[in-house]
This record gives structure tokens, sequence and C-alpha cells, in this order.
């Protein structure tokens, strides 16, 4: 990212091209999509410093960040930005995947991108399978406070693990959806859940129409709340979520300012929620790019 800051934007970095030399950035999956950047385009990163000022962790976010794309190369790394509609906290999520360019990614590697700066609380050996490592961040963790807890997800079960020492800790269980062809499977999802009322009213509020022209819904069981996540959503419904979800004027302001230049990005966001009565109440919202 260093080359492309500019202020507190990022100017678009060079795609990658598929085989057909068509430009491609990633998703949340870390898989690529179509993208045309225009001359003045922006990177997706832009709103990711949003975020990191939004925690606090502007510059100690931004420079773990250049260090991940100076060891890793870019378009192997998925962020997100969470908040926590309880507490109020904002955090700063890594994704690291095992994907076919990029099959040296194991634990050990993690651990050395993330240090000094992050100490991880996992020592698993890494003959343990899995596709995709996560780490989520607060501003305590950025400040030394305490270490980081990492998390591994099998895309063969579907379930993933938070990592604790060499204990592993079942979290959630997910599964990927046709927004339109699989629409039966997500409603018989959601109606499962234990975490909302099974009701008309219910289904709209976790199925919003603003973000249904998807690519992917993904649905999942938490331990203790359910979650729902739509995947490549455009500008458009990626403004109506910021507001939906109500996040701060700092984020929503950046927004408003460059979304004009971020066009080309399809953004990932998903919330979870628990039973508030006859209805739900969200308690933590996220969104996702990759670098």
């Amino acid at each position: 990212m260093k080359t492309q800051r500019s202020g507190r934007v990022h100017r678009q970095p060079t795609a990658m091209k598929n085989s057909e030399g068509r430009p491609v950035l990633m998703d949340y999956c870390l898989l690529p999509y179509d993208a045309e950047p225009a001359a003045d385009a922006l990177a997706s990163t832009t709103m990711l410093t949003a975020g990191l000022a939004a925690m606090g962790a502007l510059d100690a976010g931004e420079a773990l960040c250049d260090r991940i794309v100076d060891e890793l190369g870019p378009h192997r790394t998925v962020w997100g930005i969470g908040r926590d509609h309880v507490s109020g906290e904002i955090t700063c999520e890594l994704y690291f995947y095992r994907r076919p360019h990029s099959q040296d990614v194991d634990l050990a590697l993690v651990d050395s991108l993330l240090a000094p700066t992050i100490e991880l609380a996992s020592t698993l050996n890494d003959s343990v399978p899995w596709h995709m490592l996560s780490v989520e961040l607060g501003a305590g963790h950025f400040g030394g406070n305490w270490p980081a807890i990492a998390r591994i997800y099998s895309d063969v079960t579907g379930l993933s693990y938070a990592v604790d020492g060499e204990s592993l800790v079942l979290e959630n269980r997910y599964d990927f959806h046709h927004p339109q062809r699989d629409i039966d499977a997500i409603l018989q999802d959601l109606r499962a859940s234990l975490h909302a009322p099974d009701t008309a009213a219910s289904l709209r509020d976790r199925l919003p129409p603003q973000l249904l022209d998807c690519y992917h819904v993904c649905v999942a069981q938490k331990r203790t709340a359910d979650a729902v996540y739509f995947s490549r959503i455009d500008g458009g419904a990626f403004g109506w979520f910021l507001a939906h979800c109500d996040w701060p004027e700092l984020v929503q302001s950046t927004w408003r300012k460059h979304a004009s230049r971020l066009e080309h990005v399809r953004w990932d966001v998903g919330f979870s929620y628990r039973r508030s009565g006859d209805s739900i109440t969200i308690t933590k919202s996220g969104w996702y790019a990759s670098f």
C-alpha cells in the first residue's frame, strides 16, 4: 500500500489478469471477479484506512498491512472492518487463504507477518488442515495489551474453530448459496435459526432486498448469534449497508466522498443478529475487500 498512498486514500494498484487478460480483483473468499477500474480509481484500502482511523489504530494498522503486502505481495490477503453494536468496539480482521496462488501460507508464516506488532495465542501444529485463517484485531492488540486469537476454517466441513494454544474451540458453521437459485435453502437455514423469530418481518430483516443483488449469500450459525453475509455487492448497496448498520460518520463520509472512484469494487458485507422480542437486533456488522 505504500506506493498507492496519497494522504488517506490509496491509488488503485495494478490488478491481476484473468485468462482472457481482463483485470480482476479478489472478493472475501480470495476468489477473482472482473473489474474495470477507471484511470482515477482508488483502491478498496481507501475504506480500510477509514475503518482503522475509526478504531484509533490508523498508523499501526497501516504499517502492519504495508508489511503484509511487502512480504506476501498483492492480492493475497483479505481485510475486514467489524463493529460490535453492543460495545461500539471497531476491529480489523485479516484473512489468509490457501488458494492456488497462495498455497504457501501457513500458521508460522502468519505469525511472522504479524510479529512483532501482534502476538498470536496460537501454537497449533500446522498439520491440521484448513483453507482459511483469520485474525481479529482490536486497538488493544495493536497496543500489545493481549495476544490475538487465530481462527481456522475448513471448506470441507463448513466449520470454523478458534485456536487457543493447541486447543480447537468450535465457533460456527457456514453455508454459501446462490441468491436466486438456492433461495429455498437460504430460507430454510434462516427459518431454522434459534436466534430469530420465524416471521416474514424477521426474514425481510435478515434478507434485505437492497443486498440480494449479490454473488453469494452465506448463512452462518454461531455460538451466541447467527449471521448472514452478502458477497460482491455494488457501491449503491454498500452505501445503504453502512447507513442501515449506523456506521460512524467518519466511515460514511469517507464513502460518500470517494464512492465515485470506487465503483469498480464489489464489497462483501455481513451482520450477526440475535432475537429481540418479535424481531432481531444486529449485534455485529462488518465489510470486507482485499489487498
